[in-house]
């Protein structure tokens, strides 16, 4: 994916979670952040509730002085579930940190083509954190997956819907004091056995929204 290709991504997708999109919870990407809801293993359900080169590799680490929203070309540094963790926990602290911002984790196939699985989190106000899977509306999910999806502690969205994230159509959890740790686990283990990451580089990291002030 080319430099000018990624700035019209992200300028798209910091649209999409501003103002009426973020409230109706409608686009393909940009949590909603309206949940309430039962105990999950993975934290609280949110229903009722080619370019010319490689490029830089750039992992943000916790304490970072910049703006998480700042950031460009985030990268991961590995695919196994472990480290991929663990790099996944350090954006996440960024982001709580921030508040008010968003992370979108999305496959591609290594050279900037999108394979459609992604995982995203928001961080709200109040200091929850909220996380998507892609849901069935923008994947053709085969069974082996979708029983992954469940295994993994991912609710379906509720029918009829409830919150935003339901009408969005994916899945959701609500972490109310989040535990970047668990957190990440389930967004690593997401993107590698849901959503096929074989190899860093096929990671796409966005980050978008307002920062809230301290």
């Amino acid at each position: 994916m080319d430099d000018a290709t990624r700035d019209d991504r992200r300028q798209t997708d910091d649209r999409r979670q501003t103002g009426e999109d973020r409230q109706t919870g409608e686009d393909r990407h940009g949590p909603a952040t309206d949940a309430d809801g039962p105990s999950t293993s993975a934290g609280r359900s949110a229903q009722p509730q080619s370019g010319s080169g490689p490029r830089p590799f750039h992992v943000i680490r916790a304490g970072s002085a910049r703006p998480f929203v700042a950031e460009a070309d985030l990268r991961v540094s590995s695919a196994h579930a472990e480290p991929l963790a663990r790099d996944i926990a350090d954006l996440l602290t960024r982001q709580l940190a921030d508040g008010g911002c968003f992370l979108i984790l999305e496959v591609e196939d290594g050279s900037g083509r999108d394979l459609g699985g992604y995982v995203q989190t928001l961080a709200l106000p109040d200091g929850a954190l909220l996380a998507e899977c892609a849901g069935e509306r923008y994947i053709a999910y085969t069974l082996e997956q979708l029983t992954e999806i469940a295994r993994l502690g991912w609710p379906r969205p509720a029918e009829p819907p409830v919150t935003p994230s339901d009408v969005a159509g994916n899945f959701s959890v609500l972490w109310d004091e989040p535990n970047v740790v668990e957190a990440a686990q389930l967004l690593a283990l997401t993107l590698i056995r849901v959503h096929g990451l074989e190899r860093p580089e096929q990671l796409d990291i966005v980050v978008g929204g307002s920062p809230i002030a301290a």
